[in-house]
């Protein structure tokens, strides 16, 4: 969610405001205004958040937290989506009875952000350790890494990320976490490992043009170190991209002004017809 005027102002468009790109790169649901209006009017992103995290469903989250209705403000989801029905501590139970990692990941790491924000450090980083042993994924190696990395234990935070740093295929719904990892790579000095990562999301042909810009330029950060030859070759490749986009860009904004002078003609033409009668 973002708070802005004109958020929602074209959601159907995956490049323009924040409502339509947000929900175009995967986001299951957001709210947005269609034009000002007026900070007191807006969505109460708090009150979404904590009637979620109690179990409301998106509808009726945006529903409390919106001061006025019929004004400029929009929910853009499914109204029944309900992320929290079950409790944390009814999942984090069966998360300790039967670990499932395609859902009880996102559990443990509530459980150890939970547990460090309440003073209870030294818990936390054992619980991240143990399921971390039993259960290795790529999200529980980079939040136990960046752990060990800000306790000054550098060795065994490239350790923890070293099994994830150099992937065969990577799934575009792990395609940010795996982004992340080559970032704390890079700080960690491990260029090369990152420059694995890059690559394998890279050749991935369901990488799309706008994806691929954000990658090619975190990719050709200086500390990253390709084959010169494999720089060379994603420069370009980011160039071209961000020549096609000009171009479209260019060409979007003769298209408008094509329609706009067209309607003033049209315009104009009525009007002089209308003073001849």
């Amino acid at each position: 969610m973002h708070l802005h005027s004109s958020s929602a102002a074209r959601p159907h468009l995956s490049q323009h405001h924040w409502v339509g790109p947000l929900i175009a790169r995967g986001a299951s649901a957001t709210v947005g205004n269609v034009y000002e209006p007026y900070l007191t009017a807006t969505h109460h992103f708090d009150i979404i958040f904590k009637a979620l995290l109690i179990g409301y469903n998106f509808g009726d989250a945006t529903h409390v937290a919106l001061p006025y209705l019929s004004w400029q403000a929009a929910a853009f989801g499914d109204p029944l989506y309900q992320p929290f029905k079950v409790s944390h501590d009814v999942m984090l139970k069966a998360a300790k009875q039967h670990y499932d990692p395609a859902h009880d990941e996102a559990v443990i790491l509530r459980e150890v952000n939970r547990l460090e924000s309440g003073g209870f450090k030294f818990s936390a980083m054992d619980m991240l350790e143990k399921v971390f042993a039993q259960h290795p994924s790529p999200a529980l190696s980079l939040a136990l890494s960046e752990r060990l990395a800000a306790d000054g234990s550098e060795a065994k935070a490239r350790a923890a990320l070293r099994r994830f740093a150099q992937p065969r295929r990577v799934e575009p719904q792990q395609w940010a976490v795996y982004r992340e990892i080559a970032a704390k790579l890079i700080e960690l000095d491990q260029p090369i490992s990152a420059v694995e990562i890059y690559r394998s999301i890279l050749d991935d042909g369901r990488l799309n043009r706008s994806y691929r810009k954000v990658v090619l330029k975190e990719a050709l950060n200086p500390r990253v170190g390709p084959t010169p030859e494999e720089r060379t070759a994603w420069r370009e490749t980011l160039d071209g991209i961000i020549e096609q986009e000009r171009i479209e860009k260019e060409r979007a904004a003769a298209a408008k002004a094509e329609r706009e002078a067209a309607k003033a003609k049209e315009e104009a033409a009525k009007k002089a017809a209308s003073s001849e009668k």
